[in-house]
């Protein structure tokens, strides 16, 4: 796993990744994300938008998002299952709003 901080590029990095986030190209995303060491996957999580966090749910398997999950400060994960919960609600062909 590489650590942000001792990468000389850090920034243009996060900058691509978030670019493939935002551009919905989830192999990109998942690819360069999950090199990443899981303090610096947390610190980008928590930094993210209620949208683009959306989108992680979506791009990584329960099993990838648990040890960022069971990084995060107690209030955040219990925003994290409501947004969760929501977007399983809003996905499913049964929801009506």
């Amino acid at each position: 796993m590489m650590r942000l901080n001792q990468y000389p590029y850090k920034e243009e990095y996060k900058y691509y990744m978030l670019r493939a986030l935002k551009a919905n190209e989830k192999e990109t995303f998942r690819n360069d994300f999950l090199k990443l060491h899981i303090a610096d996957q947390i610190d980008i999580f928590a930094e993210l938008d209620v949208a683009k966090r959306s989108q992680i749910y979506s791009f990584l398997s329960p099993v990838e998002f648990r040890a960022i999950f069971g990084g995060l400060d107690p209030i955040v994960q219990d925003e994290c299952i409501l947004e969760y919960d929501l977007k399983i609600k809003t996905d499913s062909p049964l929801y009506f709003q």
